[in-house]
């Protein structure tokens, strides 16, 4: 399961990331990282913990003044990250903290666009909940639906089939 989630991990970072999300010399692949020889700001840090799922990391960053919704150049927030690895508890103390969930990058990806791909049911249902659109759809037209049924993710599917009809 590890490996698929780090495969995903990386088709999403090769799709919607920029230069400004290289991954690190740490040995840690698929980590958003600054851009070469800029400073890391506190942004950084906390994708970079939010993709780890380092609560810990997190909750300090936040609690020195990092933006909740700070954005690599292609757009990716924390919470992007911490949705397409599964992390729950890092995805609930984001959106508790005030993350968009709606936020998309510049190819339009949202946090449930990326928790539908990788059919991460719990992590649907709290984005859902907190009010993400499934409707929302990629600048290629890839909707959180049509990822999940691709994928055959069958149980992301029927909940993403009940959200959109209003229930």
């Amino acid at each position: 399961m590890k490996n698929k989630i780090f495969l995903i991990t990386m088709i999403f970072f090769a799709l919607v990331c920029t230069s400004s999300s290289r991954t690190r010399n740490s040995g840690k692949a698929g980590a958003p990282a600054p851009e070469a020889g800029q400073k890391e700001s506190l942004g950084d840090r906390l994708r970079q913990a939010a993709h780890y799922g380092d609560l810990k990391l997190m909750k300090r960053l936040l609690k020195q003044g990092a933006d909740i919704n700070a954005r690599s150049k292609g757009g990716s927030t924390p919470l992007i990250w911490a949705s397409i690895n599964g992390h729950e508890g890092a995805v609930r103390l984001l959106l508790a903290r005030g993350a968009l969930v709606n936020a998309r990058t510049r190819g339009g990806t949202t946090a449930l666009l990326v928790a539908s791909s990788v059919g991460n049911l719990k992590i649907v249902r709290i984005l859902l909940k907190a009010g993400a659109n499934p409707k929302a759809a990629t600048k290629k037209g890839q909707t959180p639906l049509g990822l999940a049924r691709r994928a055959g993710h069958g149980e992301v599917e029927k909940l993403l089939l009940q959200a959109l009809a209003g229930k």
